[in-house]
């Protein structure tokens, strides 16, 4: 842990990146929609920026104490990495 001030620029530069990815993201939905309708598009590749996201819920469930997340809310732990590790 930062400073105060630190801590308020991290997530700051935090809340715009993942702003930026997810309106990136959904400028593609309704095109890969199209595709995938058509079957012109039959899988999507995901890129490590989702894989970054999904990290970061897996953490947050993790941190908390995975048992005290409601089992409808919690994250599947797919991808095996900690923080403690």
């Amino acid at each position: 842990m930062g400073s105060p001030e630190e801590d308020k620029n991290y997530w700051d530069t935090f809340d715009v990146m993942t702003r930026r990815i997810l309106s990136a993201d959904v400028a593609l939905f309704p095109g890969m929609r199209r595709a995938m309708e058509t079957g012109e598009l039959t899988e999507v590749l995901l890129g490590v920026h989702e894989q970054a996201i999904y990290w970061y819920n897996e953490e947050i469930d993790r941190q908390i104490g995975i048992e005290r997340v409601p089992e409808r809310f919690r994250m599947a732990q797919v991808l095996g990495i900690s923080s403690a590790a």
